[in-house]
Order: C-alpha cells, then structure tokens, then sequence
C-alpha cells in the first residue's frame, strides 16, 4: 500500500512539473510575441498584456525556484552521516547561542554553574 501511494504522489508530481514546464514555455513564446507586436504598433493593450503575463511568468518561476530550494535541502538530509552531521551542528550552533557565559552577582561576575542556579533560585523567589 505504502510503494503504491508513493508512485501515485510520484506519477502526480511529474505530471504537475510536465504542466508548469508547458506552462513556463508557453507564456515565454506569448511574451516574446508581444514583445515583437509592440515594436511595431507601440500599442498600450499590447504593452498591459505583456506585463500581465510576465507578472504571471515571474510568480511561476518564484514558485518554481521555491521548489528547488526545497528539494535541495531535502536531498542534503537524505545523505545519511551527513545529514547527521549538518544537524549536529546547526543544533550545537544554537544551543551556543542560547548560553549565558556569566552573570553578575553581589561578588561580582562569576562563571561557576552553582552560581548561576543560586542567582535563578533568587530571581524566582522575587516574582512568587
């Protein structure tokens, strides 16, 4: 059941690009016909039509973009220890971001963990 809903998502998405592709070619030619029939009338409806379908050209091509950055990132995860890899360190580069080096105290700044968890202790005791 499974292998035969993934070729079904399979068989729909390659459909789905074979739609955007014609798509993509054939507003292409449009504009580069309109492109053609406005140097040689100066029309203004000639020049609204064009910029309607490049509008609509540029929102495919965005979305079209969109998905390759998508399935960039999806085949970096796929790679295994690499993606073990990638995730370790994005991991680690937040935790890191996310540290309180020292704090100050009525002593003075101090870096000692025990420190902290007394001071955490102090400051709640405040708000209860």
């Amino acid at each position: 059941m499974k292998a035969f809903i993934r070729g079904e998502i399979i068989s729909y998405t390659a459909y789905e690009k074979k739609l955007r592709k014609e798509k993509l070619e054939h507003l292409a030619k449009r504009i580069s016909q309109l492109d053609t029939a406005y140097t040689s009338s100066l029309s203004i409806q000639v020049h609204k039509e064009r910029l309607s379908l490049q509008a609509e050209f540029d929102v495919m091509m965005s979305q079209y973009t969109i998905d390759l950055l998508l399935q960039s990132g999806a085949k970096c995860y796929k790679q295994g220890d690499k993606a073990s890899k990638l995730l370790a360190h994005q991991l680690h580069r937040v935790a890191s971001s996310h540290l309180i080096p020292q704090i100050e105290t009525d002593a003075g700044k101090t870096t000692d963990p025990s420190a902290f968890n007394i001071q955490r202790l102090l400051y709640f005791t405040l708000f209860i």
